[in-house]
This record gives structure tokens, C-alpha cells and sequence, in this order.
């Protein structure tokens, strides 16, 4: 089974080149799927083969390397591109609502844990303990998290 991704602007068939997908949070009906291409597709797998929203351009280098579901929320994902950003993705718009700095390498894990903490494994073999902003009111200025905690392993951690 292929996805139906829409047409290019030359009425050709878009190639689908998946690199990683996760669950939205506690359903079992919808996924989000990262690309090579840096896209994020979300699938509601009820309704039809093709993506319900396909956000263009959110990862900045090399594709998209992770995506995890927010375990606090629904509508909150976690994406890394392959390059050194990680972000907090609204999965109902595609608005980039959180950035995370100090990422010296790609993140290749991503691990979403309680009281708004995400834990995040690089391949500059640093495993990096996030905060992340609380949800206010949206002000139009993308928001920021902060590195609680970092651990040096001697070798690259795995997922």
C-alpha cells in the first residue's frame, strides 16, 4: 500500500520517502509520519489513504530523524530533523510552538516523560534532559526550552 500524496505543481506523482512515524498520543487512529524531505504528514488512518495535513520545510537539515507523540498531550509533537534541531510541533496546525538549543548533534531519540520533560539521546553521545514551556497564551513568538541536564556516554545511545 502507497500513501496518496498530492501532485506536484507538474501534475507528476511526489515520491514517498518515509523516515520515521510514531502515534498521535493514546489513539490508535492516527499517525505522524517525518520525511526525507523535512515534511511531517499526519494520517488519519479512518478516513482515506492520503494525509489529512502535510506540513512542508519543518526540518531545516537532511530530512526529518525523529517524531515522537507528547505523552501530556494529543496535539503535541516532538520532531528532529537531522541536523541539530529539535522542536515541539502543534499536530492539529504544523505552528513550530517550542525550540530546544544547546544540540550539538543530530538527535536520533526522543523521549517525551512526565511533568513536561523530554529526554533527548544526539550522536554527539550526549543524552540531554529538556524542560519545556509551559502552554500559555500564544503570543506569536516561537518559545524555547531549556537543558535541565546533560550526560556524556562513551559510545552513541541508542533508542
Amino acid at each position: 500500500m502507497r500513501p496518496q500524496v498530492p501532485n506536484d505543481s507538474l501534475s507528476l506523482r511526489q515520491p514517498v520517502r518515509n523516515t520515521t512515524l510514531t502515534f498521535l498520543g493514546a489513539r490508535d487512529d492516527a499517525l505522524a509520519i517525518g520525511t526525507a524531505a523535512g515534511d511531517v504528514r499526519r494520517y488519519d488512518i479512518r478516513t482515506q489513504k492520503r494525509p489529512v495535513a502535510d506540513w512542508q520545510g519543518i526540518g531545516k537539515v537532511g530530512g526529518i530523524g525523529v517524531v515522537a507523540s507528547s505523552s501530556a498531550s494529543d496535539h503535541e509533537l516532538y520532531v528532529s530533523d537531522n541536523g541539530s534541531s529539535v522542536y515541539t510541533l502543534d499536530a492539529r496546525t504544523g505552528k513550530i510552538l517550542c525550540g530546544y538549543p544547546g544540540i550539538a548533534g543530530a538527535a536520533h531519540a526522543l523521549a517525551p516523560g512526565p511533568r513536561g520533560l523530554i529526554a533527548s539521546a544526539g550522536k554527539d553521545r550526549y543524552v540531554r534532559v529538556h524542560s519545556t514551556p509551559a502552554s500559555g497564551e500564544d503570543d506569536g513568538n516561537e518559545r524555547s526550552g531549556k537543558v535541565l541536564d546533560k550526560t556524556y556516554f562513551k559510545s552513541v545511545p541508542l533508542a
